[in-house]
């Protein structure tokens, strides 16, 4: 069984490093959203703040300048410029995070008091700069180098804005007024100052969208004009200024708007910056869930087929075991090593060699085995082995104690995972009662067989020694011819059936002493289809090798023989055989009408026939080894 607490900790395991790397991964850019939809919002915070500066600042010009010397002629500028804060501040988008009501009761308060025109100045400053400074603070909260980066040149651009407003506000008071003190010269000198600083610092910031706003503020928003007031005003000269506070009111407005446009520019740049890195966020963030929920759901069927497997693996190897104890109760088993050394034998094995297991360790296969098994088996056993297939069939194997023992064998080699050979396994089934009970059965068959022949030979009045020499004589022509060992036996038995059609010949015909009729010659050749008759529809091998050879062993070689006129090859090979040994057999013995022949004049008919009654070849292996066939002649002849 599974160890389930082990793959509860491992589980577990997984489930805090995973936890750990989703969260090492996407905790920086769930941590950029976050910073960056603050960002939006805050954006969205300046954008407004940004308007309403911008007003305010107008609107401290013209209060500026009316409380200067009760300029009545701003006073109509000055009451649109206030409708158009109170607009604004009245017409705040709700998701605005500006506490506009603390602004709006300052701006009442001031309008109504009777400050003096500088009080009047510093007031709106203190309003303008709280706005700024909320603007400032995004600087520090923005995580994003790029919004950082162009949050610093927005910071430049409002504070060159403010600058030139607040110049805008004490110049117009001076012009107002028609005098400069010493505090006013300071003042404007200082603003001057920074506004030239602030300008050149933009070109800091090398890039070509930083230039082209540098170049914008030089060439463009403060040219020859307003420049050339301010220098004279620096040069104390306010005599030598030919426009009145309202003219320069309105000039100044022009260009500062002019630069207004430039810091709305580039702040809108940076929302729709701030935009893109927020979708391109939203989308690595989306990407990196997706990827690790694939991840995890790889991960998760990754285990889960891991589980299955080794509770498969696991299952497979308590049925192995099973199966072995099975195969190892049931079956003969034994394994060798690759060099064919026996290094497992079970009982069974050793139950039916007779040796013990320490007595078959370390030796080969050959301990048992018998002299009666030929060397062809076993060339053919390795051959097949060394190709890598399984090898099936049956052997004859000796016991210790000398006695014989048939298994049928199924011996395969075992490979590992590289391919190499590490061993051969041999599962036996002990056949040695089916080996025996055949063994018995053919030789029940064969004495049947041999027995029966007897019967219709002596009905024909010949010896059973004509059976036995006729079957001797096949055999050996057989073996001549090539046949093996098995072939041989089986020929010399089926062959002693060769003339079972004459137990249907009448007696008259078949014990006639004298020459047969031409009638009663045709009768008598019939035997060879009668025979066949006997014999065809036997499932025997042997009874159907028989009927073949009663069928055919009275046809010639050349094709005019009977009862077919078959011809060559078309006649079985164990026809052919038996027609040389039965004809051969007839001519050495004496018959009832006939005396034996003289062996030259026999060996002379055999030359004679050969290739015309007789197979060429065969007859060519009878002549050549007369002697043997004369031996078996004399070995069983007639008393």
């Amino acid at each position: 069984m599974i160890d389930k607490w082990k793959v509860f900790l491992i589980l577990i395991f997984i489930a805090v490093v995973s936890s750990y790397a989703i969260y090492s991964d996407l905790h920086p850019i769930v941590q950029q959203k976050k910073n960056l939809k603050m960002i939006k919002k805050k954006l969205d915070d300046v954008f407004y703040a940004q308007n309403l500066i911008r007003e305010l600042q107008k609107e401290r010009g013209l209060n500026v300048i009316y409380h200067a010397k009760n300029a009545q002629a701003v006073k109509s500028f000055l009451v649109m410029q206030t409708a158009v804060v109170d607009k604004l501040l009245k017409d705040k988008p709700k998701d605005i995070n500006i506490a506009i009501n603390s602004y709006t009761s300052k701006l009442v308060s001031l309008r109504k008091a009777d400050f003096s025109q500088e009080r009047v100045f510093t007031l709106y400053t203190q309003i303008i700069m709280q706005l700024l400074h909320k603007n400032e603070m995004l600087l520090h909260q923005a995580g994003n180098t790029e919004i950082k980066n162009s949050l610093i040149i927005y910071k430049k651009l409002s504070s060159i804005q403010e600058y030139y407003g607040e110049l805008r506000a004490r110049v117009g008071s001076v012009l107002e007024q028609h005098f400069m003190s010493s505090k006013d010269l300071a003042f404007i000198s200082r603003l001057y100052v920074l506004i030239e600083y602030d300008t050149d610092a933009l070109i800091l910031f090398s890039n070509l969208e930083h230039v082209h706003i540098y170049k914008s503020i030089v060439d463009k928003g403060y040219i020859a004009p307003v420049k050339g007031i301010i220098e004279t005003l620096l040069n104390a000269k306010i005599e030598n200024v030919r426009l009145n506070s309202l003219e320069w009111y309105k000039l100044a407005t022009s260009n500062i708007d002019t630069l207004n446009q430039q810091t709305f520019r580039y702040l809108q740049k940076i929302i729709e910056s701030n935009k893109i890195l927020c979708k391109q966020t939203q989308d690595k963030l989306i990407i990196h869930i997706i990827f690790w929920l694939i991840s995890l759901l790889i991960g998760l069927f990754v285990l889960y087929t891991l589980y299955r497997t080794t509770a498969k693996m696991i299952q497979k190897n308590i049925l192995l075991e099973e199966y072995k104890k099975a195969i190892d109760v049931s079956t003969i088993v034994s394994k060798t090593d690759a060099s064919g050394k026996i290094t497992y034998a079970n009982q069974a094995f050793c139950d039916i060699s007779g040796y013990t297991l320490s007595e078959l360790l370390g030796k080969p296969h050959s301990i048992v085995r018998h002299p009666n098994i030929e060397k062809e088996v076993f060339e053919d056993l390795w051959t097949t082995l060394k190709s890598g297939k399984s090898w099936r069939g049956e052997f004859e194997n000796r016991n210790k104690d000398g006695s014989s023992y048939w298994v049928q064998a199924t011996i395969s080699p075992i490979f590992d995972e590289k391919g190499k050979l590490v061993e051969y396994i041999a599962i036996r089934n002990d056949v040695t009662d089916l080996y025996k009970l055949n063994a018995q059965v053919q030789l029940t068959q064969k004495e049947l067989i041999f027995r029966i022949s007897q019967a219709v030979e002596s009905r024909s009045k010949e010896t059973g020694n004509h059976i036995r020499r006729v079957s001797s004589y096949s055999a050996l022509l057989g073996k001549l011819y090539g046949f093996d060992a098995q072939m041989c036996k089986d020929l010399a038995i089926s062959s002693t059936l060769h003339d079972i059609g004459k137990i249907a010949i009448a007696d008259a015909i078949l014990l006639k002493p004298a020459r047969l009729t031409d009638e009663e010659f045709v009768q008598m050749q019939s035997h060879a289809s009668k025979g066949y008759e006997i014999l065809k529809d036997s499932t025997l091998p042997l009874l159907k090798d028989a009927a073949d050879i009663a069928y055919e062993h009275h046809e010639y070689f050349n094709g005019k023989g009977y009862p077919r006129g078959l011809e060559g090859e078309e006649i079985s090979i164990n026809a052919r055989i038996v027609a040389i040994t039965d004809v051969f057999d007839a001519l050495v013995s004496k018959r009832v009408y006939k005396e034996t022949w003289k062996l030259d004049k026999i060996l002379s008919l055999f030359k004679e026939e050969s290739g015309k009654q007789f197979d060429p070849e065969l007859t060519r292996l009878f002549l050549s080894n007369i002697d043997a066939f004369v031996q078996i002649k004399e070995k069983y002849k007639d008393t």
